[in-house]
């Protein structure tokens, strides 16, 4: 992969993202002209990101356990 089709692949991530903040995340955090997330104290930013990054490892784990068994498997 050249620099120009990293920076590529990279810009279709963030297209992506901006689509889930444009539609799911509109629908679930938007707030008019503030986020909800905007509107927690320090404390539930606290709370709340390491909850992601619990959710985070979990799917991580479970990723690396199903590629694991592909490569077992000779599947990859």
């Amino acid at each position: 992969m050249n620099p120009h089709q990293l920076a590529d692949s990279i810009e279709g991530v963030i297209l992506h993202l901006r689509s889930r903040i444009e539609g799911t995340g509109k629908e679930q955090y938007d707030r008019g002209s503030k986020q909800v997330i905007e509107t927690f104290s320090d404390q539930e930013v606290l709370v709340n990101a390491i909850e992601e990054m619990d959710d985070a490892i979990v799917y991580l784990a479970h990723l690396r356990i199903r590629l694991a068994k592909l490569i077992k498997n000779g599947e990859i």
